[in-house]
């Protein structure tokens, strides 16, 4: 990615950019950030600026960034962000509607989640039930579920790395191959007269799928 954002233990945080992204640069800057240090990236030039904890506050006044619980992530639009710092991002919102979908569990169920942050916190909550099974396209989503000792049906294919997820059209083909009672997802966009859409057409093709193969679809949407 162009843009990433670390935790360097508790007093220290360094943000990387790229030396050609001279608009990111001059906000971390003014922000008082201080270069410490360069390395390559996919052939960029990247620059590492270094800041005190205490200026997060400031910086999230600013704009420049966005905090959550554990770390923080640069105010960038969601979509460029890769899940594993997108996960976090308004975790408490995520959460809610987590504790909200599982009213519509019980148990012997076989459910789809998604590959979207939002719908793979329902994952720890789901051990509340017996024999559910959970059928995804997100590696990501069978982590979560190998903690919890949940069984989790992979569906093969084109590996995307920001999305730590499988799409394309072997994707396609094992989705349809399924049955669920419950399909779990989200999506980037809600219009107001309630039309879902995503900029990702391989992912949507995916949750299209297995839809049409769910007794339930639930979104949600935060």
């Amino acid at each position: 990615t162009k843009k990433e954002l670390f935790n360097m233990g508790y007093r220290k945080l360094v943000i990387w950019a790229d030396e050609t992204d001279e608009n990111l640069r001059k906000s971390l800057q003014s922000s008082g950030g201080k270069e410490v240090k360069q390395r390559e990236n996919d052939g960029a030039i990247q620059i590492a600026y270094s800041y005190d904890l205490i200026d997060l506050s400031e910086m999230e006044k600013d704009g420049v960034l966005k905090r959550y619980r554990g770390g923080a992530v640069l105010t960038v639009d969601s979509s460029e962000m890769p899940i594993s710092q997108r996960f976090f991002v308004d975790e408490s919102e995520k959460i809610y509607l987590s504790k909200k979908a599982i009213n519509f569990l019980s148990d012997d169920l076989t459910i789809f989640i998604d590959s979207s942050s939002t719908c793979q916190y329902i994952i720890p909550y789901i051990n509340r039930f017996k024999n559910i099974t959970i059928i995804t396209n997100s590696v990501n989503a069978l982590l979560i579920a190998s903690k919890s000792k949940i069984p989790c049906i992979l569906i093969g294919g084109k590996y995307y790395s920001q999305d730590m997820c499988l799409v394309g059209s072997i994707a396609e083909q094992y989705a349809n191959e399924f049955n669920v009672d419950i399909a779990f997802f989200s999506s980037l966009g809600l219009s107001e007269d309630g039309t879902i859409s995503d900029t990702d057409i391989e992912q949507t093709m995916i949750r299209k799928i297995i839809m049409s193969h769910s007794k339930k679809n639930i979104f949600l949407f935060d």
